[in-house]
């Protein structure tokens, strides 16, 4: 679980922009890898 409040929103906010990136560029899955690679667990997102 999240700890704080700060978090949470920075996730809300971020996870959208993060998807809307990758369903922008036609490089779905090495962004994905990416996204769950290094960005998720910064953020503390399971994929």
């Amino acid at each position: 679980m999240l700890k704080n409040k700060g978090a949470i929103a920075v996730k809300e906010l971020v996870i959208p922009e993060i998807m809307k990136l990758i369903n922008t560029q036609n490089v779905k899955t090495e962004s994905e890898q990416i996204l769950k690679t290094y960005i998720a667990p910064k953020i503390g997102l399971r994929l």
